[in-house]
């Protein structure tokens, strides 16, 4: 090449070169090239996406797996890359279906069936998720992951000493992952919680936290990597000094309709009850839900990265901000949903944080705040097993989840006068407890026909395959076990309660 020759398969061993020395944006241009001079080889292209993952490009990596499997359709490894990849991303129809399709042309591999088991578990379709660990572990009979699959579909029947043993036998036996051994140590935690063994389960949960620290570490915990809570500082700072007046006044009347008959954004914090909220609206023929797959990704970039961009974006006239709008459709659309004519519900909790974008590109919007428990919100959040990224990182531990609850509730106390809202409050303990009545409240005040709603919470838990760890307890359908759950943890909750203080008494939660 330094003599002015290039090869793709050169290219492509150089390019392998550099990851192994740390080097993925030089691995990244060097696939980038070898593509360019290659446009029909499923390997580079196949190459080209795992480099994008290295880089925390999941959405690329996608578009670049669908690209090898259009180019060689029999090559298992690029069906078998974007099925976990569309899984990362909560698509767990498109991961299915590409799952099914490797076990198609790879019917001795064990890693496909156990994807398949574990998809089905964490939908709570136990059928399924036991049937395909059967397979995997007939090929394998040590596979963890088809293990872990069974464990969960044991968790969810209540047979809790079957499950724990099975995630002691995971653990002991040394195959698992990194990713899979804190899966395990997070559903041991869930198991003997189950159980009432409390301490027992705080360790476990703890420790399945701090291996998900030291996986993501890399990632998230290096001195370039701006925090969450410091990124969350600056946009307080911004809005406590601001000029009230640019950011008060809805944006001009929009010049034609957009694609939806109604559009609602439910916004609050993980584990507050936001998924309860979207399947309750999603049981309506007429609305069309995100799933939490997020369209605002080009605006965000542009308008929230700091007090220069967000001044900016507080100053645009409709003919800028029209642009970004239909971004958001158009990236809606590419994710595969289908809400023309439809009310459209997007639910994305951290969407909290991007209000000032929202009102901006969508003020006929409405809002739906939810809230609930600060303490149950903030112990859930520590328990439970997010996908990963910069935000959810705060949250494997009891102080970094209080503290970056505290840091959103603070930013959204300071935009709900400033902003020109149309919200709504809803308290969690209120949905589960008058549950039909809410129901019905809530489908009016989104302009739609309560009695044409079908609610079936563990059939929706199934078909529409919910990405969140909330979709095994939406399949056991509405209760109030989840109130108050913190206290038999108020021990070790109790060094971050002055903090939550505040929003304890804003929210009406007993101090007892």
């Amino acid at each position: 090449m330094s003599e002015g020759i290039e090869n793709p398969l050169v290219l492509n061993l150089r390019a392998f070169w550099h990851e192994q020395h740390g080097r993925p944006a030089d691995a990244l241009e060097d696939l980038a090239r070898a593509r360019s001079l290659a446009p029909d080889d499923a390997l580079i292209s196949n190459a080209f996406g795992l480099c994008l993952v290295r880089l925390n490009r999941f959405r690329d990596a996608r578009t670049a797996f669908q690209e090898a499997t259009r180019q060689q359709p029999d090559f298992a490894p690029a069906h078998f890359n974007l099925g976990w990849v569309s899984e990362d991303l909560g698509l767990l129809e498109d991961a299915r279906e590409a799952f099914l399709r490797v076990e198609l042309l790879d019917p001795g591999a064990a890693d496909p069936p156990a994807r398949l088991a574990y998809l089905a578990a964490r939908t709570a379709d136990h059928e399924n998720g036991r049937r395909h660990a059967a397979r995997a572990l007939g090929l394998d009979p040590r596979h963890p992951l088809a293990h872990l699959a069974i464990a969960l579909c044991e968790f969810e029947d209540r047979h809790l000493e079957r499950a724990e043993a099975r995630l002691r036998q995971i653990l002991s036996d040394g195959r698992a992952t990194p990713l899979e051994r804190a899966m395990t140590r997070g559903l041991l935690g869930d198991c003997l919680d189950a159980q009432d063994r409390t301490a027992e389960a705080f360790t476990s949960y703890t420790a399945c936290n701090r291996e998900f620290a030291n996986l993501y570490a890399p990632q998230f915990a290096v001195p370039q990597h701006e925090s969450v809570p410091a990124y969350l500082s600056q946009m307080i700072t911004y809005f406590k000094t601001t000029d009230v007046s640019i950011w008060k006044d809805k944006s001009p009347a929009l010049p034609e309709a957009g694609p939806v008959t109604g559009h609602v954004f439910i916004v609050g914090f993980p584990r507050s009850g936001t998924t309860l909220l979207e399947e309750v609206l999603a049981a309506h023929p007429r609305v069309c839900t995100t799933g939490e797959r997020d369209g605002l990704r080009a605006g965000v970039r542009k308008f929230l990265s700091g007090a220069e961009s967000l001044e900016q974006l507080s100053r645009l006239d409709w003919s800028d901000l029209r642009l970004f709008r239909e971004m958001y459709w158009r990236e809606l659309r590419e994710l595969g949903l289908m809400f023309d004519g439809k009310v459209l519900v997007d639910k994305q909790p951290y969407n909290t944080v991007k209000l000032p974008l929202i009102t901006k590109l969508f003020p006929e919007a409405k809002i739906l705040f939810m809230t609930r428990d600060p303490r149950d919100v903030v112990f859930s959040c520590f328990r439970s097993r997010f996908r990963m990224n910069a935000t959810n990182y705060e949250l494997l531990t009891i102080e970094g989840a209080a503290r970056l609850y505290a840091r959103v509730m603070q930013l959204t106390d300071i935009l709900r006068p400033m902003l020109p809202l149309t919200m709504l409050d809803i308290p969690y303990e209120t949905l589960v407890r008058d549950f039909d009545n809410c129901m019905i409240a809530l489908y009016r005040y989104t302009g739609l026909d309560p009695s044409e709603a079908e609610w079936d919470p563990e059939s929706r838990a199934k078909e529409r395959a919910i990405a969140t760890p909330s979709a095994t307890q939406i399949a056991r359908g509405v209760n109030t076990e989840g109130i108050g759950s913190w206290q038999r943890y108020a021990v070790q909750m109790a060094p971050v309660l002055p903090l939550l203080q505040p929003w304890i008494d804003r929210f009406g939660a007993r101090t007892d």
